[in-house]
C-alpha cells in the first residue's frame, strides 16, 4: 500500500508542480480569465490519481477487492503528499517571482471588472478585497 501511496502521491505531485510553475512564469495564462479553470483542471487531473491509485491496488490484490478504510487511507496519504509538494513548490515559485503574483492577479481581477461595466462599488470592493490578499503575501 505504501508503494501505491508513494508512487502516485509523487505523480501528483509533479503535475501539481509542473503546471503551477508553468501557469505562474505564463503571461498569456496567468493574465487571462482561464488561469483559474486552468488551475483548477490541473488539480482535478493530479488528484484523479487518487482513483488510479486505488484501482490499481484493488487490482493488485489477490481478491480484488478493497475496503472503504484501505481506499480511504491510500487517498489520504496521495493528497498529503501532493498538498506538501503544492505548498512547497508555492513557497519557490513566490519566492523566485519576487512577490509578483499578487501585483498580476490583483491587476487582472480589477481590470476584467472595468472591462466587463461593473459598478465603481464592486471595483472599490474588489480592491479591498485585493489590500487583504496583498497582507496575506507578505
Amino acid at each position: 500500500m505504501k508503494k501505491v501511496i508513494i508512487k502516485y502521491g509523487l505523480i501528483a505531485s509533479v503535475v501539481i508542480t509542473l503546471s503551477m510553475t508553468l501557469i505562474s512564469w505564463s503571461d498569456a495564462v496567468m493574465n487571462s480569465s482561464y488561469g483559474a479553470l486552468v488551475g483548477y483542471a490541473t488539480m482535478v487531473i493530479a488528484f484523479s490519481m487518487i482513483f488510479i491509485a486505488v484501482n490499481k491496488y484493488k487490482n493488485n490484490t489477490e481478491d480484488g477487492k478493497v475496503g472503504f478504510g484501505k481506499a480511504f487511507l491510500i487517498g489520504l496519504g496521495i493528497s498529503i503528499i501532493c498538498t506538501v509538494a503544492y505548498v512547497v513548490s508555492w513557497g519557490f515559485v513566490d519566492g523566485f517571482s519576487g512577490g509578483e503574483f499578487i501585483d498580476k492577479y490583483e491587476a487582472t481581477m480589477i481590470s476584467e471588472l472595468k472591462e466587463s461595466g461593473a459598478p465603481d462599488s464592486e471595483i472599490k470592493s474588489m480592491e479591498e478585497t485585493m489590500a487583504s490578499y496583498r497582507e496575506w503575501y507578505k
